[in-house]
């Protein structure tokens, strides 16, 4: 072949990828003004990541179709900042358990005042239903009337763990059975302080306290979102 016919050839070639390039650059742009410009990817991808690589940002009118709704909505609790749905668990056992011990030490901590004065303090702890099974407790036991006639209070402690026996739903709603353990000490009203520990400053009492605690978002409840469903000594000496 001619020298002179190689580079015309060779010119011809050059100048097709050009209007080739130029066409498909400007077909691109159309495409672009038509449909948008497809973003870049942008970091590192999938297979490096081992994420998929999809939009994450869910528009706020769209949180509320009903199609999201199959996923389920979170349930804040007040307080608690947990945003598990009330038939989830929100709380460890361990959590729940020293809570419970917590809970029902404090409820049976009594000095003068009768119900009156434990009631608010109390309150933040129970259901309506388990606040009226407690009392119906004390009421059996006379425990007011004892104390006031010979003068006396109590202090309750844990003495030992507490454990969750049972854990579970119910109606929508996550439940767990605690037992707790506790030595109630009962002693003069007198006494503020202790100066010899051999001293015997009053009769202690073992318990063994069963409660249902379950998950609740009244806001007039404690900070831990969960409250005593129920109330059931099964030990007493």
């Amino acid at each position: 072949m001619p020298r002179f016919n190689f580079y015309l050839l060779f010119a011809f070639a050059a100048l097709t990828c050009v209007v080739s390039f130029s066409t498909q650059s400007e077909a691109r742009s159309i495409f672009d003004i038509l449909f948008g410009r497809e973003e870049e990817a942008k970091g590192p991808p999938p297979e490096v990541t081992l994420q998929a690589p999809f939009v994450t940002h869910v528009p706020a009118d769209a949180q509320n179709n009903k199609l999201m709704e199959m996923y389920g909505k979170s349930t804040p609790v007040p307080g608690a900042s947990n945003t598990l749905d009330m038939e989830q668990p929100h709380r460890s056992p361990e959590e729940i358990s020293r809570w419970g011990s917590g809970a029902v030490s404090q409820a049976l901590t009594i000095s003068s005042g009768g119900w009156e004065k434990l009631e608010p303090i109390i309150r933040p702890d129970f259901s309506a239903y388990g606040l009226k099974e407690y009392r119906s407790y004390l009421d059996s036991m006379h425990i007011f009337d004892t104390l006031s006639k010979n003068n006396l209070r109590v202090q309750t402690i844990s003495d030992g763990s507490a454990q969750v026996l049972r854990e579970g739903v119910i109606d929508g709603t996550y439940h767990w059975l605690v037992q707790v353990p506790v030595m109630a000490t009962f002693y003069n009203q007198e006494l503020k302080s202790i100066k010899d520990k051999r001293q015997k400053v009053g009769q202690n009492q073992e318990m063994i306290i069963q409660i249902q605690i379950g998950r609740t978002n009244k806001k007039d409840k404690n900070d831990i979102g969960v409250e005593i469903e129920r109330w059931i000594v099964t030990f007493s000496q």
